[in-house]
């Protein structure tokens, strides 16, 4: 195929593993030499798209300031495509200027984040979204989901004809950490990610707060959630242990990574989204041969004891502890273990499949 095609993502390139896994794969899809992204940033991106940024101070205004990135966006690129591909609800109010200033062939919707109203209810804020994924989300040739979970459920909410696919958040740079593995003294455990108020995080400051051997705890990442926890850290005694890294590029990342022991992944268990998530960190960290510690979320319950790649805590604090000590006293078992998962799972094995599978939905 030789043919003009465009993906909106109204965020930055640098950090989104997703939106670059998926460029990766229109760029196996289609041949042209006139692929387009568009976005507000595209640092550090050097892959066969052209990049189109598109940003402003009027375009950080909550709602409003979607809209205008929007429209400022489509008059940046606008034309004629064979497909567009929109990724996350935050850019689906271009969906207004398809047939305005961006005529579209195929369209493509990447549902990343899960909208939709549970028991939990939503805030006036996330209605809105939910109502405009409503009213577009039919128009739409494929839509994707991260996971099995998400894609049913999106089929039976919305009334969907056809399954949505599944394009897991599999790690696309998969770079195998060939060290040795063994328990550092003490024990380093790294958390990356938000710091934010669904993850939890303090539930597993409670967890190693009671560990009777000394450790190390590196945070990656920020968030409105930062000061609390550092204060409760501070509460619990465990401050000193306690390294603040904040946010870091995705290079720098994986340095970091294989200096740790195990690997940190905490969700609650209130709304769709978190009961249903489909984190990339998991693979991330056994692609460094780390084994992971999580809390009881079904999914990652599910991934964890089933693959045996480290211990699942929430549950019972008891069986966490007794899971740890296993796994301190078995490291070089678990570490490979979370190696062999990575290699089933890497982006190069699984992106032939999903090449051919996108390749039926837009032909």
């Amino acid at each position: 195929m030789n043919r003009r095609n465009l993906v909106v993502h109204n965020g930055s390139l640098e950090n989104d593993g997703r939106v670059l896994r998926s460029l990766d794969l229109l760029s196996a899809v289609y041949s042209s030499d006139d692929n387009i992204v568009v976005c507000k940033s595209g640092k550090g991106y050097s892959g066969s798209f052209t990049v189109c940024e598109v940003d402003s101070l009027l375009c950080n205004i909550p709602l409003i300031g979607n809209f205008i990135w929007s429209l400022f966006a489509a008059v940046a690129v606008r034309g004629r495509y064979n497909t567009v591909y929109i990724h996350d609800y935050l850019s689906l109010i271009f969906m207004i200027f398809i047939g305005v200033f961006v005529k579209a062939k195929v369209k493509i919707y990447d549902a990343h984040e899960i909208i939709l109203k549970d028991e939990s209810g939503y805030s006036n804020y996330k209605g809105y979204w939910r109502n405009l994924e409503k009213r577009y989300i039919e128009d739409f040739n494929c839509v994707i989901c991260a996971n099995a979970e998400r894609a049913l459920y999106v089929e039976d909410y919305y009334g969907l004809k056809v399954i949505p696919i599944v394009i897991p958040n599999f790690l696309e740079a998969f770079v195998e950490n060939t060290t040795a593995p063994h328990v550092s003294v003490p024990p380093v455990f790294v958390y990356q990610g938000a710091l934010t108020k669904d993850r939890e995080l303090h539930r597993f400051f409670d967890f190693i707060a009671k560990l009777d051997f000394e450790f190390k705890l590196k945070i990656i990442g920020a968030g409105p959630e930062e000061f609390y926890l550092q204060r409760y850290a501070e509460k619990l005694g465990i401050a000193a242990s306690v390294e603040w890294v904040g946010r870091v590029s995705r290079s720098v990342l994986y340095d970091m990574l294989v200096q740790a022991d195990f690997g940190v992944i905490y969700y609650d268990h209130k709304g769709l989204n978190t009961r249903m998530c489909a984190p990339n960190k998991i693979f991330e960290y056994a692609a460094m041969g780390l084994p992971v510690i999580t809390s009881s979320q079904q999914s990652l319950f599910n991934v964890v004891t089933k693959n045996k790649l480290g211990v699942v805590i929430g549950r019972s604090e008891e069986v966490g502890f007794k899971e740890l000590d296993c796994v301190i006293n078995d490291y070089e078992y678990f570490s490979k273990k979370s190696l062999d998962f990575a290699r089933v799972n890497s982006w190069s094995l699984r992106r032939p499949v999903l090449i051919d599978e996108l390749k039926k939905h837009i032909s």
